[in-house]
């Protein structure tokens, strides 16, 4: 017979993890730490919207190989521009 007032509790626990930067001197790896998702968001918007839309679907009138190569470069600063990121330089 089961003893119905025994009850059995699992708690999940949430991870946490803490990065700590000496600042300022390690300024541009906590900026880099921070905007990790930011960066993530630009290469899913570059690669997934843009050139997999142009290329798969035929949406881009590309002529040379120049010309495509010239519309990632201007479309990744544009997006890494409208997100707030640049390269530290």
């Amino acid at each position: 017979m089961l003893d119905e007032s025994r009850e059995t509790r699992v708690e999940e626990r949430g991870m946490e993890a803490v990065l700590r930067f000496p600042l300022p001197e390690c300024q541009t790896e906590f900026e880099d730490a921070v905007n990790g998702s930011k960066w993530q968001g630009v290469m899913w918007d570059l690669l997934e919207q843009n050139l997999r839309r142009k290329v798969h679907k035929g949406e881009h009138e590309f002529q040379t190989p120049q010309d495509a190569l010239d519309f990632v470069w201007e479309t990744a600063w544009e997006l890494m521009n409208d997100a707030g990121l640049d390269f530290h330089g």
